[in-house]
């Protein structure tokens, strides 16, 4: 449920003498490419409420079933990858024994962002005097990558200035990673800007290689 972004996991919802949990109306992000299965508790809230069935028409990815000897029913919803970024609502109609008795409609919102793996900056500078390397005095560019629904893992960090050394920290193990960036002193140039390609490699289907430009400045000092 934790991928449900309006649940509430405490009460529910109540609709129309039902109570419905973790809400009726819940908003699911979801990866592009990747599908996803919830189920939502449904129980009426006094005796009497009539047997729940699904409206005529209803798609095969929305199924009802009753625990036995129970009260209780559970919508499962599967939700099939979705091929391009956007929004998705459908409307689960749910239609109990009495005709004369409202319908229930739950409303699924899909939404699958346009860029999945994201970073805290679109580039990375440095400025370094030579001499602050020599004392061993190094302060090191930071740059944040995360997942935005999902998980991914970072595989390796590489660039193509060679001078250049990597430190990846989990925050979030999974979904949030920061990446530490050196220099080594054994395999330094001399003094110059340096301008190179710094590249991710993650196990995301979507986004295997994140790069990012990387500007060094070594100063003559």
């Amino acid at each position: 449920m934790a991928r449900i972004t309006t649940a509430g996991v405490t009460h529910g919802q109540e609709l129309k003498g039902f109570q419905v949990w973790p809400t009726a109306h819940p908003i699911v992000p979801v990866p592009l490419g990747e599908s996803f299965k919830l189920s939502l508790r449904i129980r009426p809230l006094a005796d009497g409420s009539g047997e729940l069935k699904l409206a005529t028409g209803t798609p095969s990815a929305f199924k009802l079933r009753r625990e036995k000897d129970r009260d209780i029913y559970w919508l499962d919803i599967d939700i099939g990858p979705m091929k391009e970024p956007g929004t998705r609502d459908d409307l689960i109609v749910l239609k109990t024994g009495d005709e004369a008795s409202p319908e229930l409609v739950v409303q699924l919102t899909t939404r699958v962002p346009a860029e999945n793996v994201v970073l805290s900056a679109k580039a990375v500078s440095m400025t370094i005097p030579l001499a602050s390397l020599k004392s061993g005095l190094q302060r090191p560019a930071r740059i944040g990558i995360r997942k935005l629904v999902g998980e991914f893992r970072i595989k390796s960090v590489s660039s193509t200035l060679g001078f250049l050394k990597f430190e990846t920290q989990a925050i979030v193990p999974g979904s949030n990673y920061l990446i530490r960036i050196t220099l080594d002193p054994a395999n330094l140039p001399g003094p110059g800007t340096r301008t190179g390609i710094l590249r991710i490699e993650t196990d995301d289907p979507q986004k295997p290689t994140v790069e990012i430009p990387c500007t060094v400045d070594l100063l003559d000092r």
